[in-house]
């Protein structure tokens, strides 16, 4: 049985100090938050991990490099293309266009 993974990033109120806003800026999102993420079997049926309250320009996949010693090493993990590159992840692929006239 695999199990899943997810991020999502938490909105909080900007810091302010500057150095510390540049901390908990997310590019992606705009504003400042914390990073949440959490390994659950298939269908949510029971929480295996959850990691909290990272800083919200921390990329998806770092937390769980830093996490990972607590899974075991055998298991395989679903996760998003944010995953892409780690040897535990199974992430989704895209299929290659097919050649057609247009690309000759």
């Amino acid at each position: 049985m695999n199990y899943s993974i997810e991020s999502t990033e938490q909105a909080i109120e900007r810091p302010g100090d500057y150095q510390e806003q540049k901390k908990y800026y997310s590019g992606k999102q705009k504003i400042h938050t914390l990073k949440n993420q959490f390994i659950v079997f298939p269908g949510g049926e029971d929480i295996v991990h959850i990691s909290i309250g990272q800083l919200g320009k921390t990329g998806d996949i770092t937390p769980f490099r830093k996490n990972r010693q607590n899974l075991d090493a055998k298991q395989r993990v679903l996760g998003d293309k944010a995953y892409i590159g780690e040897e535990f992840i199974t992430t989704p692929y895209q299929k290659p266009k097919e050649a057609g006239l247009s690309d000759i």
